[in-house]
């Protein structure tokens, strides 16, 4: 009898550990840490999308008094007036401590993609490449002062909430 328990336990185990793993680490990923929306542009204009991905780099909301250093390896977030939306940045040492409602992050890669749906990665180079449309992504800072990308909005909406809605004869029109 205690065989039996005692393999029901191993059998059980891995699979409860795995889920308090996985628990744990999106709650660390999308739980409480600040979310900033951030505008984006077109990395390469003739080769906007690569596979599945939107490729894309960030546009940076820098203050008039703040340019990039180059020794510099972290920004610093705070908010622009707009909520969390295209937050002011400036470069920071990583050693600074964020307070009243700002992140620091490490400076993150230039160059960065979001996988999009398949069946409508021609609709949507199309529409990335078109100017009268703003794109931001959902930047979540987290207390390690790394970021993870948690959704694309267009026009303050998100993607799939747009895409459900959006035709692409809409844009032949405009």
């Amino acid at each position: 009898m205690p065989s039996k328990i005692v393999k029901l336990a191993a059998l059980i185990l891995p699979f409860a550990v795995l889920g308090v793993m996985t628990g744990h680490n999106i709650m660390q990923r999308h739980g409480t840490d600040p979310a900033w929306q951030v505008k984006i542009a077109a990395y390469d204009p003739r080769d906007l999308l690569y596979g599945h991905y939107l490729r894309y780099r960030y546009e940076w909301n820098y203050r008039e008094f703040a340019t990039p250093a180059v020794t510099s390896r972290c920004l610093l977030l705070s908010p622009s007036g707009m909520d969390h939306k295209d937050p002011y940045v400036q470069t920071v040492d990583c050693d600074s401590a964020a307070s009243g409602g700002n992140s620091v992050i490490e400076m993150p890669n230039p160059e960065n993609r979001y996988l999009i749906p398949e069946e409508k990665a021609e609709d949507l180079d199309r529409l990335f490449r078109g100017s009268d449309h703003t794109f931001r992504v959902e930047l979540v800072a987290h207390g390690d002062r790394s970021i993870s990308t948690r959704n694309l909005y267009v026009d303050d909406t998100p993607l799939e909430e747009f895409l459900r809605n959006w035709t692409p004869d809409e844009e032949m029109v405009r």
